[in-house]
């Protein structure tokens, strides 16, 4: 299964596991990340609403 992780938390903390999972494609979220070829997309983000979150709906 093609699967993205990206991460939205201002920490960032997802994006220092890159490379370090097999078969999950880690990058930065942007609003071409839909434009990618992908089965599952997982988001981590904070645990609580922030302006940054609402791109992720449209």
């Amino acid at each position: 299964m093609n699967t993205i992780l990206t991460d939205i938390d201002p920490q960032g903390s997802i994006i220092q596991l890159q490379g370090l999972i097999p078969d999950v494609n880690i990058i930065p979220f942007s609003n071409n990340i839909y434009d990618k070829n992908f089965e599952a997309l997982l988001i981590d983000t904070p645990p609580y609403l922030i302006n940054e979150m609402l791109p992720v709906f449209y």
